[in-house]
């Protein structure tokens, strides 16, 4: 790939190169800024890079593993043309990048924000930079601290230069006492206002630890903070470097014990714990700390830095939850679709069998059409949870939707529980289904039932929500803007943190045994993180619990909630023939079995290419009709297959049918045209009447 190059290349080369700079061992000043645009910008790769003639290579990296990389694929390489921070929000839409390996490929390069380390007299040597494996935008405050963070690592490239040809001299004889102390002094100064800025950018804090005397002699105020003390209160709580560990979570302790023992040992380390807080709070803070050897291998001090990274843990966790779920998504969805099939063919061999009004044979039909219910109703659950349902969203009166399911709740819970209603005045319309959301509203009221042993308070909040790129509520994956709020909160027991990081796991559950399948808060989870949405949960043990509900923001005019409406007698066809594309051998002779019944002339194929042969077989008189599985073997899907045949019979009908569609059901809608979806496991009286409408003769 082609790099720009900038006008006074020559130059800056031999500058970069005068430095003495590259390939040098990490050192901690630039460390620490690397750490603090990882921590100031929320990112998960940070790095201090200078541009050599055909690489760039990272003087300091955060969350990268790599020490350096190709100029023609280095996004630093594009940074270093200019004045200003080059800012890309998005690299797959940037011409520049879309197919850039690093975009396309590991670390999967979205965001990038980049401010060069620009000289004096205007040289520009590489950068300070902060990566994102999401798209997103850099506010203000954010391009402030990265060219301020930039102007800083100019500096200390400065200082350590001059310090180099300081001990130079020194080595060569040629400084005079006087000269060599006034340096000195001035490096030593220079190296603590460095020090404080680095600080003051990343909300560092420090310390300076005597080995020999085995006490504490500097702590800064940022650092005591961490621990919800002064300087002056650290130091005197603080007689041994690993004796009084009260102030760190007990949890914790024996991991930070041993991690002070190598550092006392000539290790440096590198640690993640958790400090306690008064509020119970938990305050994660990351401690880097390096000890200081004399000339005969013995550490005199050790010297650390301590950071709140508490917000960093959290969208770590988020992370991992979200791929968590997603995996357990695929995997139900999976499930749900192969089990789909399975009732498909056992309602309807059932419904056939009721059909032949047989009286020996009717008292086992009915239970079993009852428990083909019962499943269908399950893998509907898995399905919810796998964000693989098909929804119906409109633009939804929310306060007059929870109105009107007041009479139902208040029947559900019983009258040991009160209801209360709050709605926040302007409240906006949400876009959502309204069946799921109140499936979601009346399962987290049982749930808040069932917390409070029958008998308290379920308080049901409305309100709106604005999430920006910065809100504290925002989850990693959850777009920015506005939302409508949907709250239900108890008064019961509340949950330990292990319980809660499992609720929305299928099949755990915490009541007994016949008491819950463990899908319902799966089930509310998957609907709103298929709406666009994003779900949380506070909870505490004996403080209750609160479930919010986060629903895009919808648009007026507002719609009307819709119910389904019940279905008279299947209409029968009149002979039409009708061509069936299923690779599951029991649907397809169900299906064949199921359209005989109705009055259709069937015809069958397993796949799309053997659909395609019949279809040529009689291309003058083609069916009137095809009943197409989305998913079909071949390589050929069902819309695919189906946007074939209306090249050359652009009117014929279609219903599709699937068990689980995944991405191929974005495939139903053709232009203006969108073909009717039947769900696996379907009744034989919803087959005949869309057949009818599909054929327009209802």
């Amino acid at each position: 790939m082609a790099y720009p190059t900038p006008e006074n290349e020559r130059a800056r080369l031999e500058k970069l190169r005068s430095l003495d700079i590259l390939d040098t061992p990490p050192e901690a000043a630039f460390d620490h800024v690397a750490q603090s645009v990882a921590s100031a910008l929320d990112v998960p790769i940070a790095l201090v890079t200078l541009v050599d003639a055909e690489r760039q290579w990272f003087k300091a990296r955060y969350g990268i593993g790599d020490s350096e990389m190709p100029r023609d694929i280095a996004f630093c390489a594009h940074s270093i043309m200019g004045d200003e921070p080059l800012v890309i929000p998005d690299a797959r839409s940037d011409s520049r990048f879309a197919d850039n390996p690093l975009v396309v490929g590991p670390p999967n390069i979205r965001f990038y924000a980049g401010a060069p380390l620009r000289t004096a007299n205007g040289i520009n040597l590489g950068t300070v930079a902060g990566i994102d494996i999401r798209p997103r935008e850099l506010d203000d405050r954010m391009r402030r601290m990265l060219v301020h963070s930039a102007a800083l690592v100019v500096e200390i490239l400065d200082f350590r230069h001059r310090a180099q040809q300081v001990l130079e001299a020194e080595q060569s004889g040629r400084l005079t006492a006087e000269a060599e102390r006034q340096e000195r002094e001035k490096r030593l100064n220079d190296s603590e206002e460095m020090l404080r800025q680095a600080a003051e950018i990343a909300g560092l804090g420090y310390y300076v630890w005597d080995a020999v005397a085995d006490r504490c002699v500097f702590c800064s105020e940022a650092y005591a903070r961490l621990h919800e003390l002064s300087a002056e209160e650290f130091m005197a709580r603080a007689s041994t470097l690993s004796g009084d560990m009260g102030l760190t979570h007990p949890e914790d302790r024996e991991r930070v014990r041993s991690a002070y023992r190598e550092l006392r040992g000539g290790k440096p380390i590198d640690i993640r714990y958790r400090s306690l807080t008064s509020d119970g709070r938990d305050c994660h803070v990351r401690e880097i700390a390096r000890p200081v050897i004399d000339g005969t291998g013995r550490v005199v001090q050790e010297i650390g830095t301590g950071q709140d990274v508490t917000e960093l843990v959290r969208t770590e966790e988020s992370l991992r939850q979200t791929q968590k779920m997603e995996a357990l998504g695929r995997l139900t969805g999976g499930v749900a679709h192969d089990f789909n099939n399975l009732l498909m063919v056992i309602q309807g061999n059932a419904e056939i069998l009721q059909s032949l009004d047989n009286a020996a044979v009717d008292a086992y039909v009915g239970p079993l059409l009852r428990a083909a219910q019962r499943g269908t109703e399950l893998t509907q659950r898995l399905l919810a949870f796998a964000r693989r349902q098909t929804l119906k969203p409109q633009s939804l009166d929310l306060a007059e939707l929870v109105d009107g399911m007041i009479a139902l709740l208040e029947r559900s819970l019983g009258e040991a529980i009160r209801i209360d209603v709050n709605v926040e005045a302007g409240l906006w319309n949400c876009r959502a289904d309204p069946g799921q959301i109140e499936n979601a509203l009346l399962n987290l009221a049982i749930n808040a039932r069932d917390a409070m042993d029958g008998s308290g308070t379920v308080a049901i909040r409305l309100g709106n929500a604005r999430l920006d790129e910065n809100s504290p509520e925002r989850e990693a994956d959850t777009r920015p803007g506005d939302y409508v709020v949907l709250s239900v909160a108890d008064s019961g027991v509340g949950m330990a943190p292990a319980v809660q990081a499992r609720i929305f796991e299928p099949f755990y559950t915490t009541k007994p045994v016949r008491k819950g399948s463990g899908l319902g808060l799966p089930m509310v989870f998957g609907f709103v993180r298929q709406t666009g949405g994003q779900i949380s949960v506070d909870s505490r043990p004996g403080a209750g619990t609160t479930v919010r509900l986060y629903l895009p923001r919808g648009s007026l005019p507002r719609n009307t909630v819709t119910r389904p409406v019940g279905t008279g007698a299947a209409p029968a066809g009149t002979g039409e023939r009708v061509l069936v594309v299923e690779d599951d051998a029991d649907i397809r002779a169900l299906s064949v079995q199921m359209l005989r019944g109705l009055g259709y002339e069937p015809q069958s194929a397993a796949d799309a290419a053997a659909a395609e042969r019949l279809l040529e077989d009689q291309d003058e008189t083609p069916p009137a009709a095809i009943l197409c599985d989305v998913v079909l073997p071949g390589g050929i899907s069902g819309p695919e297959f189906v946007v074939s045949v209306r090249r050359r019979h652009p009117d014929i009908a279609v219903i599709f049918m699937s068990g689980y569609s995944g991405g191929a059901i974005d495939g139903l809608t053709q232009g203006e045209r969108r073909d009717p979806l039947l769900r696996k496991p379907f009744r034989r009286a919803e087959l005949a009447r869309l057949l009818r409408e599909a054929l327009g003769t209802e």
